[in-house]
């Protein structure tokens, strides 16, 4: 049952975080800049300041859950954070690799899985997933769980997964990202 809340947070999530990339937006050479939002409790480095978005996600039970999302466009590529908190019953019981596992399969809905690797951030259970939509754009996400807080840390663009993959700056933006105590 809690499955399913999860999975439609996450499709929600990549349905409003990631919109077609239909044209290259050139701004020169970003800027990155750290983004450490007040009771975030992450910090990440950005190409740019992100535009911030907050949507009411529902859940299986009536209720709705807010979800926080940080999120830049540059050169034809969408960098985007987002962080939704779950009341402890809705995940009571349920292991890290539940949570993962439903995570996995709200992202992979009608998109080709490509990677699936289990990862530890910042002493916090992670996972990354590589999918690719009908579209042939790559998405790389990874999800942290920590305290109830579901991290979605996700890059898109209009190339093929492996190129998106070796970029520098898609491994600039996931290394940068870091849990921090409050």
């Amino acid at each position: 049952m809690h499955h399913t809340t999860l999975a439609l947070c996450v499709s929600v999530a990549l349905a409003l975080v990631v919109p077609v990339v239909v044209e290259a937006q050139t701004s020169g050479t970003p800027t990155w800049r750290e983004y450490r939002p007040a009771g975030g409790r992450y910090r990440v480095e950005m190409p740019g300041t992100p535009v911030i978005k907050t949507d009411d996600i529902p859940t299986e039970d009536g209720r709705t859950v807010p979800q926080i999302q940080a999120i830049v466009e540059e050169n034809d590529t969408v960098y985007a954070v987002a962080h939704t908190d779950y009341p402890p019953e809705l995940t009571r019981g349920m292991s890290p690799e539940e949570i993962f596992r439903s995570l996995r399969q709200g992202i992979a809905q009608k998109r080709r899985l490509r990677r699936d690797a289990p990862l530890t951030i910042s002493g916090a259970p992670a996972r990354e997933f590589i999918v690719v939509d009908r579209d042939g754009r790559a998405f790389i996400i990874r999800g942290v769980w920590w305290e109830n807080r579901i991290f979605q840390i996700m890059i898109a663009r209009n190339e093929s997964a492996s190129s998106l993959d070796s970029r520098p700056e898609t491994r600039r933006f996931f290394d940068s990202f870091s849990l921090v105590r409050p």
